[in-house]
């Protein structure tokens, strides 16, 4: 009976643990994909200063 008691305990904290990898992944794949968004935000706001700036441009000429 104790053998079985002790698996049935090391099986939860064993859960536990993958549950705990598993969002640290997510995690890590989560700030990934704010830091590739901010990325983006980035490269839009430099998209949007040059079209304006062509805009600009044109209406002087």
């Amino acid at each position: 009976m104790e053998s079985g008691g002790s698996t049935a305990l090391s099986s939860p904290g064993h859960c536990l643990e993958n549950v705990q990898i598993c969002f640290l992944k997510t995690e890590e794949k989560s700030m990934q994909a704010l830091i590739s968004y901010e990325n983006d935000l980035h490269i839009i706001s430099k998209l949007n200063l040059y079209v304006s700036a062509v805009k600009q441009h044109l209406h002087k000429a």
